[in-house]
C-alpha cells in the first residue's frame, strides 16, 4: 500500500507524508527532487520505517547480506542520489541510517569455517539468534561502513564495526562474547584460555573478516578478546 502528497513547483518535487505498507511494517518520509529543468536532478530523501522484513531493508543497505540475516527491522534513514540511469544512480547513493532489528538469525556458518574448530559442535555459536541487533551504517562510494554493531542474543552477544564494498570486499572486525561456561578450543593457544574471561565468567573471542563477502578469510584477533573481555 502506498499513500503520499505531492507537489511540483518551479523545477522542484516535493513528496511529502508519504506512508508505505510493506508486510506488517510500515515506512514514512519525504523526497525532494530539485533541479527537474536541468539534465541531472538531485533527490534527497528522509525514512522511518518500522517493524519491517529485515530482508526488506537489506534489499536497500545492504543486499550483499540477504542471504545470511532474518528478522523484524527498522530503521531511520536519511541519504540522496542524482536521477539517472539504474547504474548511474546507484553508484551516486549516499545515505546514513541507523538500523535496529529483533527476533532474528544471523546464518554465519559460512563464514565462520575458518574458526569453528575453536566453537565446537554448538550450532547457536555459528546460526547466531538474537533479541537486539542494532548499527549505524553509511553508504559512500559504494562502501557501506558499520559503526557500533551490537548484537544482544540468548546465547551470545556481539560488537563489531569495520567496512563492506558493495562490489565484494570487506574488512570487518567483530568480538563474540561467548556463552557463561564454554571454553573455546583454542588448541596450541589453550594457556590464553583465561585472559579473555571476564568478571561475568563469559570469554570473549576477536575475530577479523577479510578478502570478499561472499567467502571472507577469518582469523582470531586475541588482542581484541583481551580488549573486550571485561563488557557487560
Amino acid at each position: 500500500t502506498l499513500a503520499a502528497k505531492a507537489g511540483r513547483q518551479a523545477g522542484r518535487l516535493e513528496v511529502s507524508e508519504a506512508a508505505i505498507g510493506i508486510g506488517d511494517g510500515r515506512v514514512t518520509g519525504r523526497l525532494t527532487v530539485t533541479g527537474l529543468e536541468r539534465e541531472a536532478a538531485a533527490c534527497r530523501f528522509e525514512a522511518n520505517g518500522e517493524d519491517l522484513p529485515l530482508m526488506e531493508v537489506l534489499r536497500v543497505l545492504a543486499p550483499g547480506a540477504l542471504p545470511y540475516v532474518a528478522g523484524t527491522a527498522g530503521a531511520d534513514v536519511s541519504g540522496g542520489f542524482a536521477l539517472g540511469p539504474p547504474v548511474g544512480a546507484g553508484a551516486g547513493l549516499v545515505f546514513e541510517a541507523e538500523v535496529r532489528a529483533r527476533d532474528g538469525v544471523v546464518h554465519a556458518s559460512s563464514w565462520l569455517t575458518d574458526i569453528a574448530p575453536y566453537l565446537g559442535a554448538r550450532r547457536d555459536l555459528q546460526d547466531i539468534r538474537y533479541r537486539s541487533l542494532a548499527s549505524g551504517v553509511k553508504l559512500n562510494g559504494g562502501r557501506l561502513a558499520i559503526a557500533d554493531l551490537k548484537l544482544e542474543g540468548p546465547d551470545t552477544d556481539w560488537r563489531g564495526r569495520g567496512w563492506l564494498d558493495l562490489a565484494g570486499p570487506l574488512d570487518l572486525g567483530l568480538t563474540v562474547k561467548l556463552p557463561a561456561g564454554f571454553r573455546p578450543d583454542l588448541g596450541s593457544l589453550a594457556p590464553l584460555a583465561a585472559l579473555l574471561k571476564g568478571d561475568d565468567g563469559r570469554s570473549a573471542l576477536g575475530l577479523r573478516l577479510t578478502g570478499r563477502t561472499a567467502a571472507p578469510e577469518v582469523s582470531l584477533d586475541l588482542g581484541a578478546s583481551g580488549r573486550q573481555a571485561g563488557w557487560r
